[in-house]
């Protein structure tokens, strides 16, 4: 304890020159303390553990609603990286800049910039990281030994239980200086379990150096400073300031804005390991903590229970006014059994779980549960303020957006677009789909072509809904560093695509056809060129036929897309085609599933064939579809998918189509289990023969009426996924065709009601005479 005694008489001395605040991220108690901790001392300059070079965002943060964040990139060699620096009302940077504000100190951020953090590799491969990685975090402290000892000791179940229990709850009983000395203690046993090299290696020293060497050049123009550092730091910037010499870090500046933050995105529960859990909860327990609510926590859980009871009551489930006072007394009791002296969130979930869920917690109650972490998290979503800087690429948004005359109201809107004939809806459906390409949420398609399985190729309109909110421009800002103008933020996601995720040819494809529909035609050529590399590389029949079913659907797009970009298709198509072909005499198949999706390959490339092949390249087609289906041990249904187009082609007769499949279905073993297989093939490529040939459907009806009753049975199955392909009306008129040639199907008219009343009559009978002889209940 003389250990803290000493660090606490260092760190809070109100008559010092230098007083420290120690802080855990948006803690409530924290921002309540640190407010008084600035009443307190009247420092003329007070000091955030927060990016140094973000100074100038400082008075447009206290202008904005939290939840906010400053959102940070910056290039880290060719990568570029990018962090989060949430701000709550409740988070306890952000009341100081407040309370500076309101007392006339001066105010700035000392941490090192985000730049200088993200050169760490160990931190990457360390730390669990959710996507969105966080300006600081509470890593080391959480997952100290101390604290797991101290959890065990206070029956805590987590840290953020155990967080609560000692200082958020009691924080309304305690001096301040008794709670920053409670601080110190937690912080500085924590870190001792750690060896000064891991702090070394994940740049915790070099934080705590810069900063000190902050705090210092501000000691030649404040008299009196206080500096708000995070908890684990504290101990280490104080005895570094007792050093002659610092030697920090020259600092590297990166791109920095504000931008709207949610609750759902500053849960720790959602994945932000700075975070505390339950946002909502504790925004309601600082507004009592700020009215001087002593029983603050108290009453923030009765509001939950009564939000909770209202929420589900809409959903018509019975909750009463008497549940309700037995979850509230439940709160209080729990407390005082867990010594407590006011009940926290995890007591309020405790007692709702025990007086709103009705009977066991299972899939049919838990949504009981799920309300309330809802209520808990919340829905708020920060607005930053006006005057704050703006990037390029959303003043081009409100730009485009303005000339196309889109509503950015905020309410909700449908837009009808004829993309053939009227050239502002195709420009709109072109920044549409741009803005989704970039995966900034604004607009959904609800109707029109589906580019992405190229189909609809014929249809002429598209619907969008839309709708602008505070995560359109923070996912615009997201992707600020990608270019200034939403076109070039596209053309370089597209470049970058096509360098490093696009190694085949399906894939270079598929990137053409979306570029096209964006109307991105300034990198076409070098996406073709790209394409026809991948083509020549490609030896996988599926990307080839995938690749050229990408440039068919293009080319019927023809309309849509500039000269230049649409010469080079017809002989994309070609080469994708000619590749493919010579592939198909050595296809194989590892299993039922591959063996039909080939088949379905074969009938698009058939396709092809047919639409954009000369009769030279046809013919090599041809001539590779007999070599595979004359080879032994060739895959039922891609050799059912070869006869059939080879029939369609002229090149076998119907005679030798029915000798194909009669020496499946008269055969034994092995290869008579696969006919079903052969017919699916068959059909799926030329199910027009069963309406347009007799001769075919005469032979299949005589095949499956030859099979004995056994084997009949036993390819059912198949059998009947064979005509899958078939609508319901084409199968009535299979069967009715069937029964008429045979003339032997004899259909038994329907029973009339002296038949049904004569069946009841007797299933009465038979059931009394079963029960009267035990046979059932």
């Amino acid at each position: 304890m003389d250990k803290v005694e000493e660090v606490l008489r260092k760190a809070f001395s109100p008559d010092s020159g230098v007083s420290f605040f120690p802080i855990r991220h948006h803690s409530p108690a924290c921002a309540f303390h640190v407010q008084r901790a600035i009443e307190m001392i009247k420092p003329d300059c007070v000091l955030i553990e927060g990016p140094s070079d973000t100074d100038s965002l400082i008075p447009f943060i206290v202008e904005s609603e939290p939840p906010i964040s400053i959102y940070y990139s910056c290039k880290n060699g060719e990568e570029r990286q990018a962090c989060y620096y949430p701000l709550l009302e409740y988070s306890p940077e952000l009341a100081a800049l407040k309370k500076a504000l309101e007392i006339g100190a001066a105010a700035a951020f000392i941490d090192l910039p985000y730049p200088n953090l993200a050169s760490c590799e160990a931190k990457a491969e360390k730390k669990p990281n959710s996507g969105k990685e966080a300006y600081y975090d509470d890593y080391f402290l959480q997952r100290s030994k101390y604290i797991g000892i101290l959890c065990e000791k206070e029956n805590c179940r987590s840290y953020s239980e155990l967080w609560e229990k000692l200082f958020e709850i009691p924080a309304m009983k305690l001096e301040t200086k008794a709670f920053v000395g409670n601080m110190i203690a937690l912080c500085l046993h924590s870190r001792e379990g750690y060896p000064e090299e891991l702090l070394l290696e994940e740049q915790c020293a070099a934080r705590e150096e810069f900063m000190a060497s902050q705090i210092r050049l501000r000691q030649k123009s404040f008299k009196k400073i206080l500096a708000v550092t995070g908890g684990f730091h504290t101990s280490g910037i104080i005895r570094l300031l007792e050093s002659e010499t610092l030697n920090p870090q020259t600092p590297i500046s990166g791109e920095a804005y504000l931008i709207p933050y949610s609750f759902e995105e500053c849960d720790m529960l959602s994945g932000y390991e700075s975070g505390m859990p339950y946002p909502s909860y504790y925004k309601a327990v600082y507004d009592n903590m700020r009215l001087d609510c002593k029983d603050s926590f108290e009453k923030a859980s009765m509001l939950y229970i009564v939000k909770l009871a209202k929420a589900l009551r809409k959903r018509k489930e019975a909750v009463s006014l008497s549940e309700e006072a037995a979850a509230y007394s439940m709160c209080l009791g729990l407390s005082r059994l867990r010594d407590k002296i006011q009940p926290g969130v995890y007591e309020f979930l405790d007692s709702i779980r025990s007086s709103f869920v009705k009977g066991e917690l299972n899939l049919s109650t838990s949504f009981v549960m799920n309300e309330a972490e809802s209520l808990l998290q919340g829905e708020k979503i920060g607005s930053v303020a006006k005057s704050a800087p703006t990037p390029p690429i959303v003043l081009d948004f409100s730009e485009k957006a303005r000339l196309l005359k889109l509503d950015l109201s905020g309410a909700a809107k449908t837009s009808v677009l004829d993309i053939a004939s009227n050239p502002r809806h195709r420009m709109i459906s072109a920044f549409m789909h741009r803005l989704a390409f970039l995966s900034v949420p604004f607009a959904k398609k609800t109707y029109g072509p589906d580019y992405e399985q190229r189909k609809g190729a014929s249809i002429v309109r598209e619907k969008w809904d839309y709708l602008y909110s505070g995560k359109t421009a923070s996912s615009l800002i997201e992707i600020s560093h990608l270019g200034g103008a939403i076109e070039e933020a596209c053309e370089n996601r597209i470049l970058k695509l096509l360098s490093s995720e696009c190694p085949t040819a399906k894939d270079a494809a598929a990137l053409a056809l979306k570029s096209g529909v964006m109307g991105l035609f300034k990198n076409q050529s070098v996406i073709m060129n790209a394409a026809f590399q991948r083509i020549a590389a490609d030896n996988s029949f599926d990307s080839l036929v995938l690749a050229a079913e990408s440039f068919i659907y293009m080319k019927g797009l023809s309309a849509f897309l500039e000269k230049d970009a649409s010469d080079s298709i017809p002989s994309a198509i070609r080469e994708a085609f000619m590749k493919a072909s010579a592939l198909i005499p050595s296809l194989s198949a590892s299993d039922e599933k591959q063996d039909f999706m080939l088949a379905e390959r074969l009938k698009t490339l058939s396709f092809a064939s047919k639409s954009s092949a000369s009769a030279s390249d046809r013919e090599f087609f041809l001539e590779a579809l007999e070599a595979l289906a004359s080879r032994s041990g060739c895959p039922p249904s891609l050799e059912g998918a070869a006869s059939a187009l080879a029939y369609e082609s002229s090149i076998i007769g119907m005679p030798e189509l029915i000798s194909r499949a009669e020496a499946y279905f008269n055969s034994t073993g092995r290869m008579l289990s696969m006919s079903g297989r052969f017919l699916r093939g068959l059909l799926l490529c030329a199910k027009d023969v069963i309406f347009y040939s007799d001769e075919f459907l005469a032979g299949l009806d005589q095949i499956v009426r030859s099979l004995p009753y056994d084997e009949f049975i036993s390819l059912a199955p198949d059998l009947r996924l064979s005509f899958s392909e078939f609508t319901p009306v084409e199968i009535d008129q299979i069967a009715r065709k069937v029964s008429l040639d045979s003339r032997k199907l004899k259909i038994r008219p329907a029973s009339g009601e002296k038949e049904i009343k004569a069946a009841a009559e007797a299933d009465k009978l038979i059931h009394s005479y079963l029960l009267e002889r035990g046979f059932v209940s």
